[in-house]
């Protein structure tokens, strides 16, 4: 029996889109009492979670079978003969490779994609790796073990994709969440309104009482014609401001209009009103989280349940960015928050955090001139005769204090590839699909990160998604 093909029945991204609203629906079918209690809806939520398989290499085991087959039964290659007249004698292995983790993802195709393919057959909790081999030369293990990394390579993939998973699962839940505390509330207040039934004394219509005249005043006040809307709405501790406010600064001279306290504030105007006007009329909110904000427990909370209450499945407003906390402070804190993709005080500049907010206005980010040393790349490559294609995107990196260096990461069409791209990073080159050279600008930039590096600036003038970090 021919192999098939793992990872290749559904696509990431449609599987993450299928457990949203699975979780949805598991969670409209809870009690209210349930839907409120922490612990039962965050077991809810990991139901709908995956684990990435492992393989369990050193508990392989195989059989061999000697047998003869007929040239379209054979799976190797070099065959010769019409099918099913020359015969040919073989040896079948078939490999049993146990694993442990889900055996569905073995169906999802990752977000990557490197050429190969992977074959194999899922039986319960094992990967059926089969090869028909007619050179007794042929080492059976080493084709293994080929096999064997074409299918590590997309589950480390997968492995990556499941912070995206937990993080929109977190959306969901939260969405469910504040939408079912509204829905009490709401049955709370008409249960707690007392109705009024008209007293009927006759057949005949009532007569219409006629209004006294209103005097209405000629103009409106300014602020009742039109809602002032905002683009960005600033959350933060009040020991935060220094920074807050070189971010207003620089995402004002960007143009987006930014609601702050500092001065969207009026003199003597009630403070919960004026919050709730910017948390109303604001397009997105950058919440500055930090041990400070996680302190605070009066102004911080009551904006981050608005902020939660306005946000719905598949629409997010909430922007975070850690200034100086870990994922840990956050767990202990809301664990929904806590898995949310955040930009990170330490190593994202103030100009990343400002172009990243124009791209979720849809706007088009501000233009940043190349950087002096990739122009230099580019010419050299042009003195060496090799052409220099096109720049497709590129980030710029420096590190603090008086020793800072500097990296560049840049991205341009593939010299050698049709339709490919190539990574250059320092003296390193890379030439890969357009989804290999993605991941490999991704994890580049982790890795400046995990160094002490902060992302000054980064381009992308090809406006190619994939190339968005």
């Amino acid at each position: 029996m021919p192999p098939g093909f793992l990872f290749s029945k559904r696509d990431i991204y449609h599987f993450v889109e299928d457990q949203q609203g699975r979780l949805k629906v598991a969670y409209e079918s809870l009690s209210d009492e349930d839907a409120l209690d922490g612990a039962k809806t965050q077991a809810l939520k990991e139901t709908f979670g995956i684990a990435v398989p492992t393989l369990l290499r050193d508990k392989i085991e195989y059989e061999s079978t000697d047998r003869q087959v007929t040239a379209n039964e054979f799976l190797g290659r070099n065959m010769l003969g019409a099918p099913g007249q020359s015969l040919r004698d073989i040896v079948e292995y078939v490999f049993h490779v146990p694993f442990e983790g889900d055996a569905f993802v073995f169906d999802i195709a990752p977000s990557a994609f490197n050429g190969t393919v992977a074959a194999g057959e899922v039986v319960g909790q094992e990967v059926l790796i089969r090869f028909q081999i007619s050179n007794p030369n042929i080492n059976p293990e080493l084709l293994l073990e080929e096999e064997l990394k074409k299918i590590d390579w997309r589950l480390n993939i997968l492995r990556g994709s499941t912070e995206h998973l937990t993080q929109q699962l977190n959306i969901t839940l939260a969405n469910c969440i504040a939408a079912r505390k509204r829905s009490i509330e709401n049955r709370s207040k008409m249960a707690a309104t007392p109705v009024r039934f008209a007293k009927r004394e006759s057949a005949e219509p009532p007569v219409a009482e006629v209004p006294k005249a209103v005097a209405v005043p000629s103009e409106a006040p300014a602020e009742t014609k039109r809602a002032q809307k905002w683009d960005i709405f600033m959350s933060h501790a009040s020991p935060d401001k220094p920074y807050v406010r070189q971010l207003v600064v620089e995402l004002r001279k960007a143009d987006i209009a930014v609601w702050f306290d500092g001065d969207s504030i009026a003199w003597g105007e009630s403070l919960r009103s004026a919050i709730n006007r910017g948390l109303i009329n604001s397009s997105y909110a950058i919440v500055v989280l930090s041990k400070p904000f996680l302190a605070e427990r009066k102004w911080t909370e009551h904006e981050l349940n608005g902020l939660f209450a306005r946000e719905k499945v598949g629409r997010f407003i909430i922007l975070p960015i850690w200034h100086g906390i870990e994922h840990e402070d956050l767990v202990n804190y809301d664990p929904a928050l806590a898995d949310r993709l955040a930009k990170v005080s330490a190593t994202d500049g103030i100009p990343d955090i400002v172009r990243s907010a124009l791209q979720a206005l849809g706007r088009a980010p501000v233009d940043i001139p190349i950087a002096p040393q990739i122009k230099q790349n580019l010419a050299q490559a042009q003195e060496r005769g090799a052409e220099a294609r096109e720049l497709v995107a590129y980030a710029w990196y420096e590190q603090k204090g008086p020793d800072a260096e500097r990296e560049q990461i840049y991205i341009r069409k593939s010299n050698f590839m049709r339709g490919g791209f190539v990574l250059i990073n320092g003296d390193q080159e890379h030439d890969g699909t357009q989804d290999d050279v993605a991941g490999r600008f991704l994890m580049a930039d982790k890795h400046l990160k995990a160094k002490g590096f902060v992302r000054m600036q980064f381009s992308n003038p090809s406006n190619l998604p994939a190339f968005e970090i």
